[in-house]
């Protein structure tokens, strides 16, 4: 009796081991439905995945991108902040991260999350959350290595109208302008 129960039991378990995807097939199926825009079927994928596999960062990071994706960043914040324990150092998570806390208006922890980050595109959310946090004069300082792009003119002609710079903000809000025109647009 205790044989065949024993058997019973081996055989329910091999069957719900054989019936569920293994973890990296599960993976690319989640990756898959990202990538055509299917974001239901994405979140149920990565969410099965990243329970079998909690400390798994591509998996955690691919469900904050569908909760952002989703328009909800303070879930997204969520997962990407349990990746960051993982990989405290990867400046993708960061700057996905400060990015959900700007969209969330919390500007201290945006900071906190981009401070470290020295891509373009991290430095610019950083003078971003110095910006709309309060501090215009570190937000220039930030800007002040990056290249001339629209959103670096952008706060920039806005950090210099907080700190009572008028003349400077509007110079750069013209050279704003200039590279927004097309040069056969302009007289």
């Amino acid at each position: 009796m205790f044989l065949r129960f024993a058997a019973a039991c081996l055989c329910g378990v091999l069957w719900a081991q054989a019936s569920r995807p293994a973890p990296q097939a599960l993976f690319e199926q989640a990756a898959s439905a990202l990538q055509r825009g299917d974001l239901a079927e994405a979140e149920k994928l990565f969410a099965a995945f990243v329970a079998g596999q909690p400390r798994h960062v591509g998996g955690l990071g691919n469900l904050g991108v569908v909760y952002s994706r989703q328009g909800l960043p303070a879930k997204a914040a969520e997962v990407w902040e349990r990746a960051l324990k993982l990989a405290p150092g990867d400046p993708g998570l960061r700057t996905n991260l400060g990015l959900a806390y700007l969209r969330l208006e919390e500007y201290g922890r945006a900071r906190m999350a981009l401070e470290p980050v020295r891509t373009p595109q991290g430095r610019e959310l950083f003078a971003s959350a110095q910006l709309y946090g309060g501090d215009a004069v570190g937000a220039l300082r930030t800007l002040a290595p990056l290249a001339d792009s629209p959103g670096v003119l952008y706060l920039r002609a806005v950090a210099e109208l907080k700190t009572g710079r008028k003349a400077e903000a509007a110079t750069t809000f013209d050279r704003l302008v200039a590279g927004a025109l097309d040069p056969d647009q302009v007289a």
